[in-house]
Formats: structure tokens, C-alpha cells, sequence
């Protein structure tokens, strides 16, 4: 092989890394703190989803999110970042959840909302990559139990 062509390959080769280097350092940069802000947010709504259920099981009789204003300010405004964080498809069940948080909900009601809650977070999980897509497959939405 001639030198010239050893130092154009090698020339090319740099140019080749100086400009494709920053671009995927970038983009996995940006993947990882979507992952990250995701993560957060998601840790936010479980804390939020901890203390309804625990308000459930101290509720006397009924309970819902509206008598609550605070966590009620809370639940939509963790909803609203994760509704612009994530697609359309991953929040669907996080929207069915959602709206069944104003119904009054009494302690027996616990099973029925953990199942909701399992649903409603398991494909945001599989969106930023922490569950397989197999394991959601495994773990799809089931009818409830009447």
C-alpha cells in the first residue's frame, strides 16, 4: 500500500470520528436524561399513588382524590409531566387510572387500584427501557376480577 494512501486513510478516519463523536455523544446524552427525568417523575407519582392508598386504608368510609387538594394538585401536575414526557400510547392506562381517582374508593377498594396502578405504570417503564417489551407482553392488562 502507498503512503498516500495510508495517510488520506488515516486523515479520513478522523475527520470520520471529529464529526460523528460529538453527534452520538449527544444523542445518548439527551436519551439519558429524558430516562432520567422520566425515572423522576415516575418516582413522584408513586409517592403521590403511596399515600392515596395509604388515605384508603385509614379512610372511614369513602375517599377520593378531590378531598384531598393537595395531593389532588399533586397527582395532575406528576400526570401532566409524564403525559409530556412519554408517547400517547405508554400514558393511556395512566389516563384510565386518572380518571377513576375521583370515584369514592373505600379500603376494599385497594386491590382494584394497585391493579390499576400496575397497569398504568408498567408500559411507562418498557417506554424508558427498564422493563422488556417480553415482560410487558407477560405482564398485560388483564380484566379485573368483578
Amino acid at each position: 500500500m502507498s503512503p498516500i494512501i495510508s495517510v488520506v486513510i488515516g486523515f479520513g478516519s478522523a475527520l470520520l470520528t471529529i464529526m460523528v463523536t460529538p453527534l452520538l455523544q449527544n444523542y445518548f446524552w439527551r436519551r439519558q436524561r429524558h430516562a432520567e427525568i422520566g425515572l423522576a417523575a415516575l418516582h413522584k407519582l408513586h409517592e403521590l399513588a403511596a399515600e392515596f392508598e395509604w388515605s384508603l386504608l385509614g379512610a372511614p368510609e369513602t375517599y377520593s382524590l378531590i378531598e384531598s387538594a393537595q395531593l389532588g394538585k399533586g397527582w395532575h401536575a406528576a400526570v401532566a409531566e409524564l403525559q409530556a414526557l412519554f408517547s400517547s400510547a405508554a400514558c393511556e392506562q395512566l389516563n384510565v387510572l386518572t380518571s377513576t381517582m375521583n370515584k369514592d374508593w373505600d379500603s376494599d377498594d385497594i386491590g382494584e387500584f394497585v391493579e390499576l396502578r400496575r397497569r398504568a405504570f408498567t408500559p411507562l417503564y418498557t417506554e424508558i427501557g427498564v422493563i422488556s417489551r417480553a415482560r410487558w407482553r407477560h405482564c398485560a392488562p388483564q380484566k379485573l376480577a368483578a
